[in-house]
């Protein structure tokens, strides 16, 4: 229950009532969580980004449940914006309300602006996830290449038969990847599912690379990737074009050329965790999809058309694109016979990689 006789934490609140706009959230006790539908709880604060934050109220007395390292982190990109003998309140600095002298002091006792700044090369943690089902022989050229990135791998074995699943399980413990067997076919949706959430549940995974078994991949499509990514502007990309899907324009971003799409083939997808957890779970369109026989004629998975445009919290629906650089993947596979599901005339061979960017000498 807020405390509201308490003058300390009446007087954050009605700063924050003044100074709150529609749709934006805060980050502090509790007990706000009574005053504002936007308010989360210190303690949910490691399942959430630190930019959705507009304001975060800082209790003197619970430093330990914000947690210095976080308060530091958002104390280079919020300002001192008031304070009382309890509280100090970070936020956007154009909505400073007679922040005081001792307030000023006391932030830069607990958060010095200087001190541990983020830093420039610190890399964001990237993890994969592979589909599979009846294809040792695609996987066992496709994973070699997404080891290779130097990122953790987890392949999804959807139901593969007794022989197939036992040579996956050997390519897999060849190549050092950890595997997830599903006893029975359940579809790719449900694989996607299973393995984004698998690597969701490890709070120190950034971004996510989803694979179909059947790629081959650029070994720098990580280092390619990380260039551009952004988890709020450019939150969902892909490193493989397809004339099938509309292309709206491009832009050059640190040096890459990325070309905007409002929706992509699964054959990769890269996103941020927060992205991530935004479109999952994928919906499936009947039981173990993509099938000949399965949902309308022709009708796959549909699992990226979900990802990329579909789900109302995607990309497209929020106004956005897809961030593509084109060639870092391609699909070796292109026969309908090599499909599970498509019968249509065989598509247009992939182009080769394109070749990875020359050094250049100091």
């Amino acid at each position: 229950m807020f405390p509201s006789t308490d003058p300390a934490w009446a007087q954050v609140a009605d700063f924050l009532r003044a100074k709150l706009r529609d749709g934006e959230e805060i980050l502090a006790p509790g007990e706000f969580l009574d005053l504002f539908a936007g308010a989360y709880g210190y303690r949910a604060a490691y399942a959430l980004s630190p930019e959705r934050f507009t304001f975060v109220v800082v209790h003197m007395g619970m430093l330990q449940e914000v947690g210095r390292r976080r308060l530091t982190a958002f104390r280079h990109r919020l300002a001192p914006v008031f304070g009382n003998d309890v509280f100090v309140v970070l936020g956007p600095a154009d909505r400073a309300q007679g922040v005081s002298r001792r307030t000023l002091a006391a932030v830069e006792k607990l958060a010095p602006r200087g001190l541990h700044a983020p830093r420039a090369d610190a890399s964001p943690v990237s993890a994969a996830v592979l589909t599979t089902h009846d294809r040792p022989d695609a996987l066992a050229r496709s994973l070699p290449q997404v080891v290779a990135l130097g990122v953790e791998v987890l392949v999804v074995d959807d139901g593969s038969a007794e022989a197939a699943a036992g040579e996956i399980e050997a390519i897999c413990r060849a190549h050092g990847a950890r595997r997830l067997r599903f006893e029975e076919n359940r579809g790719l949706p449900n694989a996607v599912n299973a393995g984004i959430g698998y690597w969701l549940a490890d709070p120190a995974v950034d971004w996510i690379s989803l694979f179909n078994d059947d790629v081959d991949v650029r070994p720098d499509a990580l280092e390619m990737l990380a260039r551009v990514q952004d988890p709020r502007t450019r939150p969902l990309l892909t490193g493989r074009s397809d004339p099938l899907h509309s292309d709206f324009g491009g832009d050059t971003i640190d040096g890459v050329e990325v070309r905007w799409l409002r929706s992509a083939p699964g054959v990769h997808l890269h996103g941020h965790r927060d992205y991530w957890r935004d479109v999952l779970p994928i919906p499936t369109p009947y039981l173990a999809a993509p099938k000949r026989d399965g949902g309308l004629p022709g009708q796959g998975a549909d699992e990226d058309f979900w990802i990329t445009c579909w789900s109302p919290r995607s990309i497209a629906k929020r106004g956005g694109h897809v961030a593509c650089i084109p060639g870092l993947v391609r699909t070796f596979i292109h026969q309908p016979l090599d499909s599970t599901w498509s019968e249509g005339s065989a598509a247009a061979e992939d182009p080769p990689l394109a070749p990875p960017p020359r050094a250049t000498s100091a």
